[in-house]
């Protein structure tokens, strides 16, 4: 892991279709399934929370990028309450 890495800030995005999550840090980058941000979001959780908060500096930044985007999400779909779309893209937080 290089310092750069450590020190850029997360990046969580959705795809212009809507249907998947990217997330990049520095020269990481990964992607998933829209559906599975929700576990994402545990998994990351528990990365922050492990031995007693001991990788809570590294873990917490695309945890809060991860809730941020889920957040918009919601609020999107909220005020698209009744249409049934996925919200559109591209959402970046």
């Amino acid at each position: 892991m290089t310092a750069a890495m450590l020190l850029a800030q997360p990046v969580a995005r959705l795809s212009e279709d809507g249907s998947t999550v990217l997330l990049s840090r520095g020269g990481w980058s990964s992607s998933f399934p829209l559906s599975r941000l929700p576990s994402q979001i545990a998994f990351y959780r528990g990365l922050r929370d492990r031995k007693g908060g001991k990788y809570a500096a590294f873990y917490q930044p695309t945890l809060a990028a991860l809730e941020a985007l889920s957040d918009e999400i919601r609020r999107r779909s909220d005020d698209r309450a009744g249409q049934g779309n996925r919200p559109e893209g591209p959402i970046r937080c």
